[in-house]
């Protein structure tokens, strides 16, 4: 794996984080709160060449610096519900539930990319990065660990939001 200069790795890094925290433009709706990103793991020389289009994430378990998609294969805008749980040694854990279109995103990304690794990354921190050995079919994604109370909160009351936009929403006319 490429090394990253001394000076240049933890600047990277915040700007990794501040890129991946950005919330996607919406017109006319709020900026989120919390941000949720699930984002794919490329392979090393692509993330070494400076591509754009991704940017360096430092795992803490095992302790590396791996390379993935800026562009997230699922975000808070595509869940349609979040359950939390309480998870060993006294961590919270949740249960993201998708929205159809964004299971079929990870299901053919899942299935695609098996060997590689799936980085949860909540407000650019990453809280999860399991290796992928299957595809994930169902559109629930469990994370065991490190989602905070108030991250949930939070995500809860953006799905509401979403959820009352997509009920409200002006009626097309037929053409």
């Amino acid at each position: 794996m490429p090394r990253l200069l001394p000076g240049i790795a933890p600047f990277a890094l915040l700007l990794a984080s501040l890129a991946l925290a950005l919330p996607a433009a919406r017109a006319g709706a709020p900026a989120p709160r919390v941000t949720l990103r699930l984002c794919l793991q490329v392979d090393a020389q692509s993330g070494a060449t400076g591509s754009k289009q991704t940017v360096p994430v430092r795992l803490a378990n095992p302790d590396q610096v791996i390379y993935i998609n800026a562009q997230p294969e699922a975000s808070e805008h595509d869940l349609v519900g979040i359950e939390a749980y309480n998870a060993v040694a006294g961590e919270n854990g949740a249960i993201l539930h998708f929205s159809r279109h964004a299971a079929i995103e990870l299901n053919n990304a899942t299935l695609q990319n098996q060997g590689r690794i799936l980085v949860v990354l909540l407000d650019g921190r990453p809280v999860y990065a399991p290796l992928i050995d299957a595809p994930l079919t169902s559109g629930d994604f469990v994370v065991p660990r490190g989602v905070l109370p108030v991250e949930i909160t939070e995500l809860q009351k953006m799905i509401k939001l979403n959820l009352s936009e997509v009920t409200h929403a002006p009626e097309q006319p037929n053409k």
